[in-house]
């Protein structure tokens, strides 16, 4: 099978002429690639711009999960390629936009799903778990790792989300603070491409956004990242 793309947990092959395969490191636990297939399946009941999920296979002591496969590039690589960055990041908050106006209940809370994945890993004072358990509660769906490496862009300009490992259900200002953190970071990596345009200052700007709005959760995602 042909390799299309490779991550930390995961890799991502053809499979047949319509289908993807995103085969999970040996020893992943199966536990999250089943949460990840949960999460794929609730987004596309709610008839969200993402692939289609079809099932999980079982593989030599490797999981693996067939979606469809979406034909384009990441919005992150159009980026680079110079094209129209404030065209390119009305059609990405577009999309976060529709995503957090819609509310589930199926979902796994933010809250639940930060301390969780805390687990096992050194936090001092449980300190950072005390800061997430003190946030307020939501239901707005949260991508909770929205960036433009995870939206394809087809030859049609149509936007399709893909990773689903970190979605939730929370407060709006916590996707966004995710996205802006992250974005943040990716824009001081390629300032120079870039033209100096601060994209984190474009994307708040276009959410209307203050960041005064977010700071809370831009620290605890930030001091968060650290545990990943």
């Amino acid at each position: 099978m042909k390799v299309l793309g490779i991550g930390n947990t995961a890799e991502v092959y053809e499979y047949g002429v319509e289908k993807v395969c995103k085969l999970f490191k040996e020893g992943y636990p199966k536990k999250y690639v089943k949460l990840e297939f949960q999460n794929a399946q609730v987004l596309n009941k709610l008839g969200l711009s993402v692939p289609k999920v079809y099932e999980i296979i079982e593989m030599n002591n490797r999981t693996e999960i067939i979606y469809e496969k979406i034909n384009g590039k990441s919005l992150m690589n159009v980026i680079f390629e110079g094209k129209n960055t404030e065209m390119l990041f009305g059609i990405f908050i577009e999309l976060q936009k529709k995503i957090l106006h819609e509310n589930c209940l199926e979902l796994l809370s933010y809250k639940d799903f930060l301390i969780g994945s805390l687990k096992g890993k050194s936090c001092e004072n449980h300190v950072l778990e005390e800061k997430i358990l003190a946030l307020p509660e939501g239901n707005c769906i949260c991508h909770g790792d929205f960036h433009p490496g995870n939206i394809i862009l087809t030859q049609s300009n149509t936007a399709v989300i893909i990773d689903f490992m970190n979605v939730c259900r929370g407060r709006w200002e916590y996707d966004v603070a995710r996205t802006y953190f992250l974005i943040k970071e990716f824009s001081k990596s390629v300032a120079d491409s870039l033209g100096g345009i601060s994209i984190s200052d474009i994307y708040l700007e276009q959410m209307n956004v203050k960041y005064q709005d977010i700071q809370q959760w831009v620290e605890i995602v930030a001091e968060y990242r650290r545990y990943e």
